[in-house]
């Protein structure tokens, strides 16, 4: 079947899309026929008060989550129906709001499990992961671009929340995404902790194209290009940044202004 050519909103092609897409728990609509287009390369914010539908949203675009209608394509392939895996295949990964840590394994393990998932080939249970070299460069030059090779060794429980953040950003990285899901990545983090996360993530490759749930604005008014903002399952403003802050309805809802 032919592949249909989806747009973004200056015409160029959108490598991840979703068109009318909806959840409902029974008898409540989580999320109401939302649509988005992300281009290449772009850095798009998701934004809106608690009970918005942005995080339900969010985990449809993932895969945790069917969509009660609606489709989701990635690079014009429908993805709507692909299981998470599947989707890491063709170029998704996700961070979590809670991280998604082996904790009493090393930093190195924890970033070789991630690299190893993406191996098609089986691996002999009496080989350990690290004399798989090209599974252990993989890791070794991920973890020394984010500045973490020095912790290598180190328990992941035995770390800081943020650092245990910055792990999971290079286990989401070493499977070189295309398209990169952030859930909340400065959740729960300190301002010292947040900042770092913050010019980890401004440092990346350009080329990565960024989906971000965050619920402190100043993180996302820093990190993205564009935001779309979520009030009761249904999208309120979405546009360039500095547009989206000027929005009178946004302030109104989710900055608390009269």
């Amino acid at each position: 079947m032919e592949q249909e050519a989806h747009q973004g909103s200056n015409g160029s092609a959108a490598c991840l899309k979703a068109e009318g897409l909806a959840k409902h728990f029974g008898g409540l609509v989580a999320v109401n026929n939302v649509d988005l287009a992300v281009e290449n390369g772009e850095r798009r914010g998701i934004i809106g008060p608690n009970g918005a539908g942005k995080t339900t949203f969010f985990n449809m675009i993932a895969g945790e989550l069917d969509p009660t209608h609606g489709r989701v394509y990635l690079y014009g392939e429908d993805i709507t129906r692909l299981p998470t895996h599947r989707r890491t295949h063709l170029g998704m990964a996700r961070t979590f709001q809670i991280t998604n840590l082996f904790p009493n394994l090393t930093v190195l393990d924890n970033v070789l499990l991630a690299a190893q998932a993406l191996e098609r080939s089986k691996f002999s249970m009496l080989r350990t992961i690290k004399s798989h070299r090209h599974i252990y460069d993989k890791a070794e030059e991920m973890m020394r671009r984010l500045n973490l090779w020095d912790m290598q060794n180190l328990i992941v429980k035995d770390l800081s929340h943020g650092y245990q953040r910055q792990i999971e950003i290079a286990l989401a990285l070493v499977e070189n995404p295309k398209v990169l899901l952030l859930d909340e990545p400065t959740a729960g983090l300190s301002p010292a902790e947040s900042a770092e996360v913050v010019s980890l993530l401004k440092e990346l490759d350009a080329e990565i194209t960024m989906l971000i749930i965050e619920h402190d604005m100043d993180v996302a008014f820093e990190l993205v290009d564009k935001l779309m903002v979520m009030h009761e399952g249904e999208v309120i403003a979405d546009g360039p940044k500095e547009e989206v802050r000027a929005n009178q309805t946004v302030q109104e809802i989710y900055l608390g202004h009269d």
